[in-house]
């Protein structure tokens, strides 16, 4: 039978009891001079058996495709309670589990109340939620492969357990990286398992408000006015700040942990009681860090991103002429491409960059977003600036004619990092 809770209908203190009805109340019902995550952690009880979502209405009113994901997570798991918090209900369950007859929190209160940016809420809620209540939290777009009896390993006790994550981004070639960097190394956080009251959630609810209230003060406003780019949600409350906060509460409980330990990962892994998962588990299908076609043994979950619009709200550094680099999805060739292009582009004076912009926008002859070979963009725009641009140096018109041409008898991204032309780019 399937348990499903509509936490809209009722108030939380008087929704249908369940067997921990007793043990919820016994730990977020006590005096407000004594903080929750004080209390002493039995870490040797098992999981709780609750599927956490978050979303924008009801489950009565899910459109279909967010019903046929919903479904997934209660057919494979039918011992399991299913909650959906939604952006009409989220804020009174902040108020009652972290106010003054809860965890008695008026600054997480206040922090979540003042937040108008979605994307952030969104993530801040499921922390929340996952530091009271404990079990899985998984976006409303990601569908069960697997039971969630399948996340932790015969291997591995139960008891030994507090956390299950999987690998999203493993890509340490990119660490250094100018744009990618901080994007090459994290978790997954759309999909994850833990036990309540950890150290490491409060550790990420506290980043995260430090993280928010250091954005406001950087822009001066309100919390509620911050402008955030797209990567300022990864690190604020995204991948980037998740994947911090655990590694650095792995490195209290464990000597020398770092990304090192997790890259290229082909079984899970228990570190300092945190289990992670290949990129396999939770990524399948994401077309890098081996994370395979979604259909392989591994794949616990499968993610459809259809719910997933808060990048378009977000801006992303994006080159005027070659967009952004994340395209490439963590292609090392189309990167070194990218690399290439905006070298040159940044290259040039300022009035032949704007030249360059131009013809980029003209229309039929704009770039092609998707590039029919791997070096066509070098080739597209340095053709047109030789036929189209009239520096005033005949050097500079000579330099990029030659190395028009010399980029023509190349046939791969490696033969054009041999050309030797240094004029065109700065050291």
């Amino acid at each position: 039978m399937w348990k499903v809770a509509f936490t809209h209908l009722l108030p939380w203190h008087v929704q249908r009891p369940t067997a921990n009805t007793a043990t919820r109340k016994h730990h977020t019902y006590f005096s407000r001079d004594l903080h929750h995550h004080t209390l002493p952690l039995d870490r040797s009880k098992p999981f709780p058996k609750k599927i956490w979502q978050t979303w924008k209405v009801d489950p009565t009113r899910f459109e279909e495709t967010d019903m046929e994901r919903s479904r997934s997570w209660m057919l494979l798991n039918p011992q399991h309670r299913y909650e959906v918090l939604t952006d009409g209900n989220a804020l009174a369950w902040v108020q009652e589990q972290y106010g003054p007859y809860g965890l008695n929190r008026p600054d997480i209160v206040d922090m979540y109340g003042s937040l108008t940016t979605t994307i952030i809420k969104a993530d801040l809620i499921r922390y929340l939620v996952m530091y009271v209540e404990g079990g899985v939290y998984t976006d409303i777009d990601v569908e069960a492969v697997r039971p969630v009896s399948s996340f932790i390993p015969p291997r591995y006790p139960e008891a030994d357990v507090d956390m299950v994550i999987g690998i999203e981004t493993d890509q340490p070639a990119f660490k250094d990286h100018p744009v990618l960097g901080s994007k090459s190394q994290s978790f997954v956080q759309w999909t994850f398992m833990c036990k309540s009251r950890l150290p490491v959630m409060m550790r990420l609810i506290e980043n995260v408000m430090a993280s928010i209230k250091a954005l406001a003060t950087r822009q001066g406003v309100p919390i509620s006015e911050i402008v955030l780019s797209f990567d300022d949600v990864l690190s604020t409350t995204g991948p980037s700040q998740f994947t911090n906060a655990v590694l650095a509460e792995m490195s209290q409980m464990a000597s020398n942990v770092s990304w090192d330990m997790f890259h290229g990962l082909f079984e899970a892994r228990l570190v300092a009681r945190t289990l992670v998962l290949t990129s396999e588990a939770f990524a399948a299908g994401s077309g890098h860090s081996n994370s395979g076609n979604g259909r392989g043994r591994g794949a616990m979950v499968q993610h459809h991103y259809h719910a997933s619009h808060w990048p378009s709200q977000h801006h992303r550094q994006l080159h005027p002429v070659f967009g952004n680099v994340e395209k490439c999805n963590w292609d090392r060739e189309c990167v070194d491409l990218w690399d290439v292009n905006t070298a040159f582009f940044a290259s040039l004076p300022g009035d032949e960059q704007l030249k360059m912009i131009e013809l980029n926008n003209k229309g039929p002859d704009r770039m092609p977003d998707e590039m029919e070979d791997e070096f066509g963009g070098v080739l597209f725009v340095l053709h047109h600036m030789s036929e189209h641009i009239r520096l005033e140096s005949t050097d500079s018109s000579m330099i990029i004619h030659d190395f028009v041409f010399a980029l023509s008898s190349c046939t791969n991204i490696q033969a054009i990092k041999t050309l030797h032309f240094p004029a065109l780019f700065r050291d």
